[in-house]
């Protein structure tokens, strides 16, 4: 089952799994066997990480954090703390959370125009009548003019607008409206400060005994 609305993705982590090979292939009651096999070794070691990740827990600080901060913070630690890299699961995250905002846009027909609409200019003003007005055709060549997603008349297009912004946004589309009368849209390409992080691998003792990621990459669309 897809998840696509945008809220719950920012709260989602998503996994593409591979299709296991016939040759790789196990009955159930193997698989278990093999499994009460290896428990006492699994828990053992997920002990040892846990010991591991609650003394280490203290010491990091995320400077900039994603929607699921806590997540992002213990995920560093469990890193560091099973032999593999904080930095390494910092980027990973980030990178699914780039993929979260795809899957966001590639699933919302007025996303999709107004992506494809802020391909030919870099900033649009106007109203949602008038915006309606220039998506409405973009949406039928793409195809989805007709969809159930695609707004009927510009007053539910404004609606429509508020839950995408923060997909937009991260894909350099900031979205914006004025609280006039007029109720003017404002469209703008901008530049993208992404999730990726930059880490130290190494936990430093300085003063404080604690260790500060900041992100500072960014991009134009």
């Amino acid at each position: 089952m897809g998840i696509y609305k945008s809220d719950l993705l920012d709260r989602s982590i998503l996994l593409n799994l591979e299709r296991i090979s016939p040759e790789k292939r196990k009955e159930s009651r193997v698989f278990w066997a093999k499994f009460e096999l290896d428990r006492p070794l699994i828990l053992g070691a997920i002990f040892d990480v846990l010991v591991e990740s609650l003394a280490l827990y203290p010491k990091v600080k995320l400077g900039k954090l994603p929607r699921m901060a806590d997540f992002a913070r213990w995920g560093y630690v469990i890193a560091e703390a099973s032999g593999f890299s904080g930095e390494a699961f910092i980027r990973a995250y980030s990178n699914n959370i780039a993929v979260q905002h795809d899957e966001a846009i590639e699933a919302n027909p007025v996303s999709q125009t107004i992506m494809e609409f802020m391909r030919e200019c870099d900033e649009w003003e106007g109203t949602p009548a008038q915006l309606y007005g220039l998506l409405t055709p973009i949406a039928y060549r793409l195809q989805i003019g007709q969809s159930r997603g695609w707004p009927k008349d510009a007053a539910r297009l404004g609606r429509a607008l508020t839950p995408i912004a923060p997909n937009l946004s991260a894909k350099g589309v900031d979205l914006e409206r004025s609280r006039g009368k007029d109720r003017l849209i404002t469209i703008s390409k901008s530049t993208v400060i992404t999730d990726d992080t930059d880490v130290s691998d190494n936990l430093p003792s300085d003063s404080n005994d604690s260790t500060t990621v900041t992100s500072v990459q960014g991009e134009l669309l």
